[in-house]
């Protein structure tokens, strides 16, 4: 699948106390996820996977909530 199409956390949630423990959750899997040998049997960088956890975390849902808002 391609990184841009994974969207990691949605919550309709109305409390920052709701949501936290989901986000820590997803960020340990996907720290788990990225650390687990399958990727760095591929050879993959740290950088390489640093910036895969930014997609998905950072840029996906930004570019799906606001399309098309330049960051710079």
């Amino acid at each position: 699948m391609p990184a841009n199409r994974i969207f990691a956390f949605a919550s309709h949630a109305r409390s920052f106390e709701f949501v936290l423990p989901r986000l820590d959750v997803l960020c340990r899997t996907l720290a788990r996820i990225l650390a687990s040998q399958c990727f760095g049997e591929r050879g993959w960088s740290l950088q390489q996977k640093l910036d895969l956890a930014h997609t998905v975390l950072d840029e996906n849902p930004q570019e799906f909530f606001y399309p098309g808002l330049s960051r710079d």
